[in-house]
């Protein structure tokens, strides 16, 4: 917290607003009735928080996923 009061980056309050965003997708090929398995599903996420002393701080992320899935 030292840091961010020797630079005045300490203005964040809470009726500052932030943005998010996440899209993604995936496919799974079906092996039995209650069992698919899912070699792919990629995802998005974006946040975005205003500081006035230097602007937008975008965060982009991605994430890459695979596995089994089990259908109840």
């Amino acid at each position: 917290m030292r840091i961010f009061k020797a630079v005045s980056l300490t203005s964040l309050q809470p009726s500052n607003n932030g943005f998010s965003m996440a899209i993604g997708g995936g496919l799974d090929f079906q092996v039995a009735d209650y069992l698919a398995l899912r070699p792919v599903q990629l995802d998005y996420f974006l946040t975005r928080y205003e500081w006035k002393q230097i602007g937008f701080n975008n965060q982009s992320n991605f994430r890459y996923q695979g596995g089994v899935v089990f259908r109840f």
